[in-house]
């Protein structure tokens, strides 16, 4: 089934598991692949490795050990935020202006802030900073939330580890489900294991919205120091702001930081499948675009 997809294909391992991509010029179809599928014939193919953009060199190395343990070919390497710019330049055709990008991607636990250098002949990761901040330090600020409204009546939970650890699950649920969707109010049941009472736990919109608000905050304060350091390097400000990561389809995620870049271009993309994918479009379409990896 995988055959008239496989000429060209990615390796992306998360803390999740391995995903790969392919990309048939003839057909003009992308497939992407999750978890442990498996394809025919991968170890005929050059797969393309995708890494975090902070990732330091050993970690790199684990990455291709690992792809040889599982008898993938490993060729190039590429960071996320590289392949992310890739994708957008093939979505534009290569017309995209010169100079710096910046790639916003929000992981599970940290957030990586990239600035892309992009001129005629390449795509290149310029200055990258990563910082402990992530989708899970607003599942983090959600618990807190919900365990101060246990707290008012009665039901505190604190120190009772096998109770917070079920509500923590029942926030990570509450928060996608908000960032998934335009609720002002999300509810659920919540069966205490401390006392074996339920309660009813509701969040509010504008609150799910401060606690975004606060995040993106430590995140642009971060950009500051990296802004910073490009200009010292002498480079221009970025004309192009590319929101990756787990929070880039929430509406006032994406809010946030076109307000805090008013002067450019503010784009989301899925990472998932801008990474893989931008990873192999060049390969596959090398000698059309004016530009090169």
């Amino acid at each position: 089934m995988f055959e008239e997809y496989d000429e060209y294909f990615a390796v992306q391992y998360t803390s999740s598991g391995k995903r790969m991509s392919a990309y048939n010029t003839k057909l003009n179809i992308s497939r992407i692949l999750q978890g442990e599928e498996k394809c025919s014939d991968r170890r005929k193919k050059q797969a393309v490795l995708v890494y975090p953009a902070s990732a330091a060199w050993q970690y790199k190395q684990d990455l291709r050990r690992r792809a040889e343990n599982e008898n993938i070919a490993a060729g190039d390497m590429i960071s996320e935020a590289e392949a992310v710019v890739r994708y957008h330049c093939f979505q534009n055709k290569g017309s995209v202006r010169n100079g710096l990008v910046r790639v916003i991607d929000i992981h599970k636990n940290n957030t990586d802030i990239t600035m892309v250098r992009v001129d005629e002949s390449r795509v290149k990761a310029a200055l990258c900073h990563c910082i402990p901040v992530g989708g899970d330090t607003l599942t983090e600020k959600m618990l807190r939330y919900y365990m101060d409204k246990l707290a008012r009546v009665k039901g505190d939970i604190t120190g009772d580890m096998r109770s917070i650890c079920a509500l923590k699950d029942r926030s990570e649920n509450a928060k996608l489900r908000m960032g998934k969707n335009r609720l002002k109010t999300d509810e659920f049941i919540f069966r205490s294991p401390k006392d074996n009472v339920r309660y009813l736990l509701r969040i509010f919109r504008e609150d799910y919205n401060r606690m975004i608000s606060e995040i993106m905050e430590m995140i642009f304060s971060a950009d500051d120091k990296l802004l910073e350091k490009a200009g010292q390097y002498g480079y221009e400000r970025p004309g192009t702001v590319i929101l990756a990561g787990g929070m880039n389809g929430c509406e006032h995620c994406i809010k946030e930081v076109r307000e805090r870049y008013p002067d450019a271009s503010v784009l989301s993309y899925k990472c998932r499948d801008a990474a893989i994918l931008g990873a192999v479009f060049p390969k596959s379409e090398r000698g059309r675009m004016k530009w090169k990896v």
